[in-house]
């Protein structure tokens, strides 16, 4: 019998559920029309739904398939704000289909006012990287983590992160103190390490599993100038893990085809190869100058101590409404 695999990535849902949730939609839309000046960014988690605006969830939809049933939610203080009578709760499937029931999420979301701490740049930033489709890349899943066959191996792999990162933490730490002294300008941030959360995956044209760090360029603090340090972790997290688990690429490939299935994304997208493609992108606001040159001081660093055959970290804008290469 075959070792249970220590990773997975199990957010495609079930053929039966599929089957059993017929029409998606008046979910599916959502990512097409704009709603209350917002496009909402749709994705599978199993036998959830989740409907994002910006950084919040702003409905979770749970199959029931035995019962043929959905029950829709959110976050307490976004039902208590709208009082749309109706919409939440249980609902047979085919109640969810019908023009009555759609007039209702429109409302929803219409009323909706997503908490302040989630309707920031990076928010926005999110969302507009969603919507890419084929060049450079499609995305396929957001807030990614991966899941952990056991508490004791997930121990074991963050200690592992940790070394496999320690040549380029012991390098960031020497520019910290060589800048802590400095006066009139602003110090360096001490580098961390830590987190597992990607902000998105995508697959390019060549089957490659990107690995996307997102940033709103307007922040001047860590989160900018350490993007590379940040995503050098999850790259070797994913390298490893991919290694170690070949079913993870089986999971991936699932969620895949179930959004090619339900229209989530374009059909004939490339199956994944198991390489990494790791990218930073920024939105329209880039960094200050002095924040762009402590960023290239770091992806020096970074490229440097990236897992074998992995290639360097791509750096990437938004200008004129598309992504545009930076030749940092």
């Amino acid at each position: 019998m075959p070792d249970k695999p220590k990773v997975s990535y199990k957010r495609a849902p079930s053929k039966e559920l599929l089957k059993c949730g017929g029409d998606l939609s008046w979910l599916i839309d959502l990512g097409e029309e704009k709603t209350a000046g917002y496009h909402h960014d749709v994705h599978l988690r199993g036998k959830e739904i989740h409907v994002y605006r910006e950084g919040a969830r702003a409905v979770k939809v749970e199959w029931f398939t035995s019962l043929k049933k959905v029950e829709i939610s959110a976050d307490k203080k976004y039902i208590v704000e709208t009082c749309i009578e109706g919409f939440f709760g249980r609902h047979m499937v085919r109640d969810t289909l019908s023009r009555g029931f759609n007039d209702k999420l429109k409302c929803y979301l219409r009323k909706v006012d997503i908490a302040s701490n989630q309707k920031g740049k990076e928010g926005a930033v999110q969302t507009k990287w969603s919507r890419l489709k084929r060049w450079p890349w499609t995305p396929f899943d957001r807030e990614c983590r991966l899941s952990h066959q056991s508490m004791e191996y997930k121990g074991e792999v963050k200690e592992r992160i940790t070394r496999d990162v320690d040549g380029a933490f012991c390098e960031l730490k020497k520019i910290y103190r060589d800048h802590d002294h400095l006066q009139g300008r602003a110090r360096w941030a001490y580098p961390h390490i830590g987190g597992g959360q990607i902000d998105q995956l995508a697959v390019d044209d060549e089957g490659r599993l990107v690995l996307l760090e997102l940033k709103d360029g307007l922040k001047r603090n860590m989160g900018i100038y350490y993007a590379p340090f940040q995503l050098l972790q999850y790259v070797w997290r994913w390298h490893n893990a991919l290694k170690e688990s070949p079913s993870l690429l089986y999971d991936l490939q699932n969620l895949i085809k179930a959004r090619e299935e339900v229209r989530l994304m374009p059909n004939h997208i490339p199956d994944l190869t198991g390489t990494i493609r790791p990218a930073v992108g920024f939105g329209c606001d880039m960094p200050t100058a002095e924040t762009k040159n402590r960023y290239k001081e770091v992806l020096k660093i970074v490229n440097c101590h990236l897992p074998p055959g992995i290639p360097n970290i791509e750096t990437w804008a938004w200008k004129d409404g598309r992504p545009y290469k930076l030749n940092w």
